[in-house]
C-alpha cells in the first residue's frame, strides 16, 4: 500500500522517520518505534494513496516508457496543448477546450480528420459538429457552421475558449 507524502513507499522514504539512539528507527509524527523502515508501518497516519490515480498514472508512465510507439502522437498532443493553453488529460487521451458557460469540448486524436501542414490547420470531429483549430497567432478553434441555413453551403465560426481549459 502506498501513502500520500510525495509517494511513500517505506517508512525509510518518509520525511518523519529519524534514526533513534541505538540505530532504531522512529517515526517523529506519533513518537511510535519503527520495526522494519522498508515498508510502511501498520501505524502509519498518512492517508492512503487512492488506487484509481495509482492505476492511471501506472498507464500513463507505461505509454511514456514506449516513446517509438507514441512518438508523432504525443508530439502531436503536445504541440495542441503548448499553442491552445489547453489542457491534456491525466492518461494523454483527449485535450479539452474549456467555454465560458458551455459544455467543454473534447479532441481525441482519433476524431482527427484532417491535417493541413500550410494552413495550419487541424480538422476534427466531436459529437456531431466538426471543429478546426488553427494555429496562427492567437489560435483559434472554429466550428463548421450552415450558411444561411443551407446545409450545402459551409461556413467557419469562432468559438470562445477559455485561457486555460
Amino acid at each position: 500500500m502506498l501513502k500520500i507524502l510525495a509517494l511513500i513507499t517505506s517508512c525509510q522514504g518518509c520525511t518523519h522517520h529519524r534514526y533513534g539512539s541505538g540505530g532504531g528507527h522512529d517515526c517523529d509524527l506519533v513518537g511510535e518505534q519503527i520495526i522494519d523502515a522498508s515498508r510502511i508501518a501498520s501505524f502509519c497516519p498518512l492517508t492512503d494513496f487512492p488506487s484509481n490515480q495509482i492505476a492511471r498514472l501506472e498507464r500513463t508512465v507505461q505509454s511514456l516508457r514506449q516513446p517509438d510507439d507514441f512518438g508523432l502522437y504525443w508530439a502531436l498532443m503536445s504541440f495542441i496543448v503548448k499553442k491552445s493553453g489547453c489542457t491534456l488529460s491525466a492518461d494523454g487521451r483527449y485535450i479539452t477546450f474549456t467555454r465560458k458557460d458551455e459544455e467543454p469540448i473534447y479532441l481525441v486524436i482519433d476524431s482527427i480528420v484532417e491535417i493541413d501542414l500550410r494552413q495550419g490547420h487541424i480538422v476534427f470531429l466531436y459529437e456531431k459538429d466538426k471543429y478546426a483549430f488553427v494555429t496562427s497567432t492567437p489560435p483559434q478553434l472554429l466550428k463548421e457552421v450552415s450558411l444561411w441555413g443551407d446545409e450545402s453551403e459551409k461556413g467557419w465560426q469562432e468559438v470562445r475558449i477559455s485561457e486555460k481549459g
